[in-house]
């Protein structure tokens, strides 16, 4: 038995790293699948030196992603050279490795790679997802299409930005593309109709909080996001290197800040003449509940004094717990007026988009 550990946080911890190994392998991300299950193992078989690395984590293991951070750790630790007998393994993220192969070249690491382990468990995974922009757009264009004005974008959790510069993109989705970027996002499309986005929307600004915003030109900071990417999707990999180079050519505005006092700031100061869009995507497990209820109070408030010609929208991508699964949705509510829809369903990576609502 681990000293310091109740039986109940012991199999809390353990739970989340196979909860977190099942979700993986339902979203077809077999390798990490593997990779998450063998440190799970590890966790079984009561390896101190496993333990003492996140014995100290203090929250939620499941809402904060404890086990992403692991494996975003063993992934890093592969990407600077430092993985050795797991870098042949990673070398064919195609192969699904069996766990005893696993186990034998991860248990080294915890022990002789402690520090890259604890800095990967005190901060929260951060993915920009780009491929999230696929799902995201559906928002804005709704967004665009009612108000008919430029949009002043914030962004809660936007980490590099990269969500931020959406805008910049071309989407393909088979059936039907929207944009002209250099970079291509491709997504599909389910649902069985062609959704009407609107064509003319403008960005008047962007800016966004993180309470660790990343730069984009620190070669270590990049490691960190590549490191965060599952190693079997290369498309993600080679999506994230293309949309990273425009994003550093726009520089969105970003802040260290926290995200309730920074969205009630920038809601007490808002342009005149357009809409203004809060918005955050996979961002609200990271909150506590006091924290998700103050935000929806916050947006209540300010959308009480919108009007139409400076009016308010709240977007957000996140997770609900459906019979035990989670499923991500889409929402927008809108001031004035408070309106409130569910727009679509779709891929927590934005791979495939199902649209809800008319557009």
């Amino acid at each position: 038995m681990i000293i310091g550990l109740s039986q109940n946080r012991r199999d809390d911890l353990i739970d989340a790293f196979r909860k977190q190994a099942a979700f993986c392998r339902k979203r077809g991300a077999a390798f990490t699948a593997a990779v998450v299950d063998a440190a799970g193992d590890e966790l079984t078989a009561e390896n101190k030196s496993f333990w003492t690395l996140i014995s100290d984590f203090e929250g939620d293991p499941h809402k904060g992603a404890l086990a992403l951070r692991i494996a975003g750790a063993l992934h890093a630790l592969v990407l600077k050279k430092r993985g050795g007998a797991l870098e042949r393994i990673y070398a064919k993220p195609d192969v699904v490795p069996d766990a005893p192969d696993l186990r034998n070249a991860m248990a080294p690491l915890f022990e002789n790679e402690s520090g890259v382990f604890k800095a990967y468990v005190a901060g929260a995974p951060q993915t920009n997802e780009i491929n999230r922009a696929s799902v995201l757009l559906f928002g804005f264009s709704a967004i665009a299409k009612k108000t008919g004005l430029a949009l002043d974008l914030y962004e809660a959790g936007a980490s590099a930005g990269l969500l931020l510069c959406w805008d910049r993109f071309r989407y393909d989705f088979g059936d039907f593309q929207w944009g002209a970027g250099e970079t291509t996002i491709r997504s599909e499309l389910n649902g069985g109709f062609k959704p009407a986005l609107h064509e003319d929307i403008n960005v008047a600004s962007r800016c966004g909080c993180d309470l660790n915003p990343l730069d984009l030109s620190d070669p270590e900071t990049v490691l960190r996001m590549t490191s965060f990417i599952w190693p079997e999707e290369r498309g993600r990999h080679a999506l994230f290197d293309q949309a990273r180079g425009q994003v550093t050519a726009v520089n969105p505005h970003l802040e260290k800040a926290d995200a309730l006092s920074w969205i009630e700031a920038r809601l007490n100061d808002r342009s005149p003449d357009q809409a203004s869009v809060f918005y955050h995507s996979v961002f609200a497990p990271y909150l506590s509940d006091t924290d998700i209820a103050a935000l929806s109070d916050l947006m209540d408030t300010a959308g009480r004094s919108a009007t139409v010609a400076a009016p308010v929208a709240y977007l957000r991508f996140e997770p609900e717990d459906i019979d035990g699964t989670f499923e991500f949705f889409l929402d927008l509510k809108t001031w004035p007026g408070g309106e409130n829809r569910r727009l679509l369903r779709a891929h927590p990576h934005g791979l495939w988009v199902e649209p809800l609502s008319d557009f």
